[in-house]
């Protein structure tokens, strides 16, 4: 019986290279469905992908993850889109902006 690998932490994780959760097609509507611009917040946006699903149809975004690791990956993609992802713990978030949309798509289930 194969063992089960389990990360001792959220940068080994990411750095593995296993975690790329794809943009699912409810998001890509929801994406759509926003007006042109609209400035999304993503909570525990790990590696940017839905990030940069939001910046190719046309939104602002930002994004906070607690893995700098993860930070790192979704930089890399969200540089050359004039979007970023900076490291932070919820618990300390101080929003000083309004969004039209915040999203937390894996985040919840730490919290």
């Amino acid at each position: 019986m194969m063992k089960k690998w389990k990360p001792k932490n959220w940068d080994e994780f990411f750095a593995s290279g296993l975690h790329c959760a794809p943009v699912k097609a409810w998001e890509k509507k929801l994406l759509t469905s926003l007006p042109k611009s609209s400035a999304i917040l993503d909570l525990g946006c790990g590696e940017g992908v839905f990030g940069l699903a939001a910046v190719r149809a046309g939104h602002k975004y930002f994004g906070f993850d607690y893995s700098p690791v993860a930070i790192g990956k979704a930089n890399k993609k969200l540089i050359k889109h004039k979007a970023v992802c900076a490291k932070a713990d919820i618990n300390d978030l101080n929003l000083r902006r309004d969004y039209d949309l915040i999203v937390m798509r894996f985040l919840v289930a730490h919290l």
